[in-house]
């Protein structure tokens, strides 16, 4: 594995066939050592798994009413004194969105998803946390959001070996950007670990979903792991073996914002 310090140069684009990969193992393996991704599949990522969720990215799926426009980029990383004309570089980081352009009906935006079986997840996975989790997730991100324009950061995850090179900083503002180019929201839900970094680009938070993932469903807190105490002061007290994701919105600026 080459050596990459901070003076390395990142560069942010669409993905290719051969990214969608090395994508699925980034995002299992950033989500996979938190008490979450533990719990949403409790004896490890299987091939089936990794398999379904590339095929969720790629090809692109067709725009919807509901789901909106998925906008899929990558980040790849350059060593300092190599050359980008051409070659591909090590990627290393990757984030989804969902863009609702234009303003929906409630009864365009209200719709439910069904709850999700051993069958439609695949084998290894937990579906009773997954409907609890994620699932819970989807109904809180729907009641703030509604039917406004919006641009939907759903998933952003960065090698957890080269993490701090600021791959995770660059789609962040890469996505304020678009937002305040088309001047509509951006919302997304964080994880602990997150919420400082998304603080400092401008988001706020809205709300949260609180999940008790210790006696409900067995989950296991490693020693220093973060639930959410560094909410507290915004969201209000966590109690004692609850999880907490932070739902977080952004307003689009202006120029002179």
């Amino acid at each position: 594995m080459a050596s990459v310090t901070s003076k390395a140069r990142i560069r942010i684009r669409d993905p290719t066939p051969a990214d969608i990969p090395v994508i699925a193992d980034i995002h299992f393996d950033a989500f996979g050592t938190n008490v979450a991704g533990k719990l949403l599949s409790p004896n490890g990522v299987t091939a089936e798994q990794k398999k379904r969720f590339a095929a969720s990215l790629y090809p692109l799926p067709e725009p919807t009413i509901e789901n909106g426009e998925m906008i899929l980029k990558v980040v790849e990383i350059f060593p300092e004194g190599v050359s980008d004309d051409g070659a591909p570089g090590e990627v290393i980081a990757f984030a989804k969105w969902d863009l609702h352009r234009h303003p929906r009906t409630e009864e365009q935006w209200d719709v439910d998803i069904p709850m999700q079986t051993l069958e439609t997840l695949g084998e290894g996975s937990n579906p009773e946390f997954h409907n609890a989790f994620l699932r819970g997730l989807h109904l809180k991100r729907k009641e703030l959001a509604k039917g406004d324009p919006v641009l939907m950061l759903k998933i952003l995850c960065t090698a957890p070996h080269r993490q701090r090179l600021g791959a995770g900083w660059a789609l962040i503002t890469w996505g304020t950007a678009l937002a305040d180019q088309l001047g509509i929201p951006t919302q997304l839900e964080a994880s602990p670990p997150g919420y400082p970094l998304y603080k400092r680009a401008g988001y706020q938070p809205v709300g949260m979903h609180d999940l008790e993932v210790i006696k409900t469903f067995g989950g296991i807190r490693e020693e220093g792991e973060s639930f959410g105490e560094n909410t507290v002061e915004d969201l209000g007290p966590l109690p004692e073996g609850v999880y907490r994701t932070s739902i977080m919105r952004r307003p689009a600026r202006t120029k002179a914002e």
